[in-house]
């Protein structure tokens, strides 16, 4: 599967952030079987992308495309008041983003849907929290 490079950008950002290593301990998609904590991004539906924010009167073709998914993060960790500081702090960094690049993606808006959110807990594997993101892209 291939990620996207904002999905990509997302999770160098935690990464220089200290929340962990790509392929370690955060993951795309879906948690690794045998790694306790760690956190996982997935690209979501979203919305259609919106392409008429512009048009070049030459071509007729816009100037300006903007994706519009969803990210979703779940944060998971055998102690449930670690995975809720992690998902919180996330939350914190990510949430209110507006006209930023991170990495090689521009960034017009990241904005929470909702604060994080207990998911489950697991004996074996621990605590999960989720936190979820309205994204538009500049393409």
């Amino acid at each position: 599967m291939t990620v996207p490079a904002w999905l990509s950008d997302i999770a160098n950002l935690l990464v220089s952030n200290n929340y962990g290593v790509i392929g370690t301990s955060i993951f795309y998609n879906s948690f690794d079987s045998v790694t306790n904590n760690c956190i996982i991004l997935s690209k979501q539906a979203g919305f259609q992308e919106l392409k008429t924010v512009s048009k070049d009167d030459a071509t007729n073709k816009p100037d300006l495309t903007i994706n519009k998914p969803e990210l979703g993060i779940r944060v998971r960790n055998k102690d449930g008041l670690e995975a809720d500081r992690i998902s919180k702090e996330i939350h914190a960094l990510l949430d209110q983003t507006y006209n930023k690049t991170i990495g090689s993606t521009f960034f017009l808006k990241i904005e929470a849907i909702a604060d994080p959110f207990f998911v489950s807990k697991d004996l074996n594997t621990g605590t999960t929290f989720s936190i979820n993101f309205y994204i538009e892209v500049k393409q």
